[in-house]
C-alpha cells in the first residue's frame, strides 16, 4: 500500500495535499486506540487472566479449538481484527504449550476466528468501519449484527469442521 501511495504521488495522479485530505483521521484515531487497548490487555495480564478463567475447565484439544474459535471470533467483532491478531498471538502460543499442542493449530484457529468473526460488526475491520461511517445507517451495530451474525456463526462452524480434520 505504501508503494502504491508513493507511486501515485510521484506520477502526479494525486497531490500531497489531496492525499492528506483523503486520510480518514477519525478512523486513524480509532485504530490507534484499538491497538492501545490490545496492548494494554496483554501488558496488564488481563488477557491471560481472562483466558485462564474462560478456558481453565477445557480438557480436550477439540474443546479448546472450539472455545478459541468462537471466543476469538466474537472478540474480533468488538476489538477489531488487527488488534486481536496482535494481542492473541502470544496467548495462542502459550495455550499450545500448556495443552501440549502444535502452536500452528491454535494460530490457524486464531486466523480463522479473526477473519470470520470480524465481519459481523461495524468495528470488526477497517472496511466495515468505513462502510458504517459513510453508509448512513441509523443503527450500524444492529444492522451488521442482524444481517451478518447468522452467516458468521455458520462460517465458524464450517471452520471448526475443517480444523477438525487435522
Amino acid at each position: 500500500m505504501v508503494g502504491g501511495g508513493v507511486a501515485v504521488l510521484f506520477t502526479g495522479h494525486i497531490s500531497p495535499f489531496a492525499a492528506l485530505c483523503a486520510i480518514e483521521w477519525d478512523v486513524m484515531v480509532f485504530l490507534f486506540g484499538m491497538f492501545v487497548v490490545g496492548q494494554a490487555l496483554v501488558s496488564s495480564g488481563c488477557l491471560c487472566s481472562l483466558s485462564w478463567r474462560l478456558l481453565s475447565r477445557v480438557r480436550s484439544s477439540d474443546a479448546l479449538v472450539l472455545a478459541v474459535l468462537f471466543g476469538c471470533g466474537a472478540a474480533s467483532a468488538l476489538l477489531m481484527n488487527d488488534t486481536l491478531a496482535i494481542a492473541a498471538t502470544p496467548l495462542m502460543v502459550r495455550l499450545a504449550i500448556e495443552h501440549r499442542l502444535d502452536a500452528k493449530l491454535l494460530l490457524l484457529v486464531l486466523a480463522f476466528a479473526i477473519t470470520t468473526g470480524n465481519v459481523m460488526s461495524p468495528i470488526g475491520n477497517l472496511q466495515n468501519l468505513l462502510i458504517a461511517t459513510h453508509g448512513f445507517f441509523d443503527h450500524p451495530f444492529f444492522t451488521y449484527l442482524s444481517a451478518l451474525a447468522p452467516p458468521t456463526f455458520l462460517s465458524l462452524l464450517l471452520a471448526y469442521g475443517i480444523l477438525s480434520l487435522r
